[in-house]
């Protein structure tokens, strides 16, 4: 045996378990925590339609509708929208109606009435009414 073969060995040994503690906490670190629940994409775009006034919230059957109204809501025409509703282009759920995102725009947002007399509709709404 060479003279100082025995602490080059621990050496040796303590880098060895240095690098492969260093990977472990690498690997582990990369892992998804147990503790943290997985998120559900879909309750991730649910969101509850509010208005600022707490008033019925109109909701289009298309986002070309959604413009018109948006427009007759400016120029306060109320008979235009009133004969859109009539017409089943519009139809209003109450403020507080929980829906699920398709496409949220800058103005415009694609939703799905999850609750209420209209559940499973699709519709088009200002962007501003979604809140979590």
């Amino acid at each position: 045996m060479k003279k100082g073969s025995s602490s080059e060995g621990g050496v040796e040994i303590f880098w060895f378990l240095l690098v492969v503690s260093i990977l472990l906490l690498g690997v582990h670190s990369c892992l998804p925590n147990p503790k943290q629940a997985p998120t559900n994409p879909k309750q991730t775009n649910v969101y509850i339609l509010k208005s600022k006034t707490g008033n019925e919230i109109p909701v289009s059957v298309s986002k070309e509708i959604d413009k018109r109204l948006t427009d007759l809501s400016v120029a306060g025409d109320l008979e235009g929208i009133n004969r859109m509703i009539k017409a089943g282009l519009v139809f209003t759920v109450p403020d507080g109606t929980e829906v699920f995102v398709i496409d949220r725009g800058l103005f415009f947002s694609e939703i799905k009435i999850q609750n209420g007399s209209f559940a499973g509709k699709y519709g088009w709404v200002f962007s501003d009414w979604l809140t979590r």
